[in-house]
């Protein structure tokens, strides 16, 4: 049965390696369905995350032999429940609201929230967590 597998990749920015890693997929007939390539926190190095779907076995005979091509630092591949995504929210409220009603300053607190910015008009605050923790934020606000 095919899984979701996303394989990082950390390379070198040559002309090329893209096409070359495309190759490997294309030559063990390897759909890929989604693919984003950009600049990692380290200067001059680049980094690709690919997402597949199949067997956990031929999906790590492709990170082995990506991991061969000369501008390749790292390939690694993690099953979709090895992955957690952060995301940031971003919430704006009435200020007189906000001013008037001292829970939502606690609810701030607790869910290691943060107010970005305090107008006449609105306040914005900031939740970064994963999802079900912003949703659960947003819903003791909206109580």
């Amino acid at each position: 049965m095919d899984k979701e597998f996303i394989i990082t990749i950390f390379s070198e920015n040559t002309v090329g390696l893209l096409s070359q890693i495309t190759t490997v997929f294309t030559h063990r007939n390897v759909n890929i369905e989604s693919i984003t390539a950009s600049e990692s926190a380290i200067d001059g190095i680049y980094k690709h995350t690919i997402m597949v779907r199949n067997d956990e076995d031929k999906v790590a005979n492709l990170v082995k032999q990506i991991e061969k091509k000369i501008d390749v630092l790292q390939a690694n591949c993690f099953v979709d429940d090895e992955i957690f995504i952060l995301e940031t929210s971003l919430l704006k409220l009435s200020t007189p609201s906000v001013l008037a009603d001292k829970e939502i300053s606690r609810i701030v607190r607790r869910f290691d929230a943060r107010i970005v910015e305090v107008n006449p008009t609105f306040t914005t605050v900031e939740k970064t967590g994963i999802t079900d923790d912003i949703l659960e934020f947003f819903r003791c606000l909206n109580d």
